[in-house]
């Protein structure tokens, strides 16, 4: 593989002028969009004005994070393109084609089997009933490269440098084993503590709107900064390529729920809520893309207690850049988002009836 890129894709780069690369990088990426996005027919609501919309929500959503970047003059472009290069050609694979979408759902099954290896140490330290509550404890190259870009080389550039630690240098595969049980303990901990502070704050401040909504007569639903962020998402809920047929504010509560909350209880109100039962079929697939992924409030106290932990003398580093990464795994998702509105043509097949509409 490597012998044939380097003959062919490697040569053919090299015909082409400097100054010319990246902007003839981006031509590509833009034509490959566009081809893939507009080529198929239409269906149902997926017309050609909501895939435009879809693809013009991708441009706004990645100009916003190179409009707010930390360092603008230090984003390496080449990075980007090929970044969402990788990705549009990756769902395009994936929800094009039937080969593609087995083998990824296959991948997934059997990610779906190791995880679920965890179910019997838990079982064994709680109870038998407790695995079965379906709790979970423990893309976004192209825009955390525009939102944070590097600007010193790292010890992993164009090669891999594991630095020596003599102090927590194993000597066999027991010590190692007990090694890396203590440090999971350890970030456990901090996790939960972590979230327990967030959860509880922000119980704080929904105690304080809901008493101030009720001088303001807003009591159905009561204020909320799950409401609030709700309606601050209506915008993007409609760059995402949502139809304008009543589900626009559906959609937007649905990421103000996952924002604040977090995306498991966002699922559980798309499926079982009576309030989403009427949601179209490209509506609730751009609602599922989006709200995949762990870019929550809640998710800031499992980050900074992982990565506190794992790289202590950096917790000052990763509490700063906490909030900053939050954006960045939101903005991704929605990528992923108008992506799926882009190519997703039959998106009626991908859902069965919800639990609020049966």
């Amino acid at each position: 593989m490597h012998y044939a890129w380097n003959n062919t894709a490697v040569r053919l780069v090299s015909f082409v002028p400097e100054n010319m690369k990246l902007p003839g990088g981006a031509l590509i990426v833009v034509s490959v969009i566009l081809i893939g996005g507009f080529s198929s027919p239409e269906s149902q609501d997926n017309t050609r004005d909501n895939r435009a919309i879809s693809l013009f929500g991708l441009a706004v959503i990645i100009f916003s994070v190179w409009a707010t970047s930390r360092d603008r003059k230090a984003v390496k472009w080449h990075t980007v393109i090929v970044g969402m290069f990788v990705q549009f050609i990756v769902a395009l694979f994936v929800l094009r084609s039937g080969a593609g979408y087995d083998i990824f759902s296959f991948v997934s099954e059997l990610a779906r089997d190791l995880l679920g290896f965890a179910d019997q140490g838990t079982a064994f330290l709680t109870a038998a009933t407790v695995p079965k509550l379906g709790w979970f404890l423990v893309t976004v190259l192209p825009i955390s490269k525009l939102r944070y870009p590097e600007t010193e080389e790292t010890l992993t550039t164009g090669r891999c440098v594991i630095p020596d630690d003599d102090e927590h240098r194993a000597a066999n595969s027991l010590h190692a084993f007990a090694n890396g049980a203590w440090l999971g303990l350890k970030i456990a901990g901090m996790i939960l503590s972590t979230l327990l502070c967030i959860i509880a704050f922000l119980g704080l401040a929904n105690g304080l709107l809901t008493w101030w909504g009720r001088y303001l007569n807003i009591n159905d639903p009561p204020l909320t900064v799950e409401l609030i962020v709700g309606y601050i998402c209506y915008p993007i809920a409609f760059l995402l390529g949502v139809p304008r047929n009543g589900d626009l504010l559906k959609v937007a509560q649905l990421l103000g729920t996952k924002l604040i909350a977090n995306e498991f209880v966002a699922y559980t109100a798309l499926q079982t809520d009576p309030a989403y039962a009427d949601l179209s079929p490209r509506s609730r697939l751009i609602a599922t893309y989006a709200l995949c992924g762990f870019a929550n409030i809640g998710s800031l106290g499992t980050q900074i207690g992982v990565l506190s932990q794992i790289a202590p003398s950096r917790s000052g580093d990763v509490s700063r850049l906490a909030v900053s990464a939050l954006i960045a795994g939101a903005l991704s998702t929605l990528t992923s988002a108008s992506i799926a509105g882009l190519l997703v043509t039959d998106q009626a097949a991908y859902f069965t009836p919800s639990a609020a509409s049966s």
